[in-house]
């Protein structure tokens, strides 16, 4: 596992985008969790995601991930090394990831209060 996995501590902004885009997997193990930042910056990443099955990040995440059931180390552990083995990381769920970003871009969340104030003002 050493040969895997990495603690590298604080990074920029920039650095942590790189290293998630360029990591195999990113695993989002919470238990408890409303709106994800980290889900969204993954899905910003175009990153392979694989996430606890809780509601808030299935809401975020939607197709854009392979879940497993919070709190199941075995369920993890599977989940991760059948996505390292398909290859997954490099293919669809990349992509899918990339796809969902969309539904978190700024121009929609701008959008949406211009469209949110007109209504108000009318």
């Amino acid at each position: 596992m050493s040969k895997r996995l990495h603690l590298i501590g604080p990074v920029n902004e920039p650095q942590k985008y790189a290293l998630m885009h360029h990591a195999d997997l990113v695993i989002l193990p919470s238990r408890f969790e409303g709106l994800s930042i980290v889900a969204i910056e993954a899905l910003a990443s175009s990153s392979a995601i694989i996430a606890s099955g809780i509601q808030p990040l299935r809401e975020a995440l939607g197709d854009a991930a392979v879940y497993f059931n919070a709190g199941d180390e075995q369920d993890l552990a599977a989940k991760m090394s059948l996505a390292l083995a398909s290859g997954a990381s490099q293919g669809g769920l990349r992509s899918q990831a990339r796809e969902r970003s969309m539904l978190f871009s700024v121009r929609r969340m701008v959008d949406g209060y211009v469209r949110a104030y007109e209504k108000a003002a009318s």
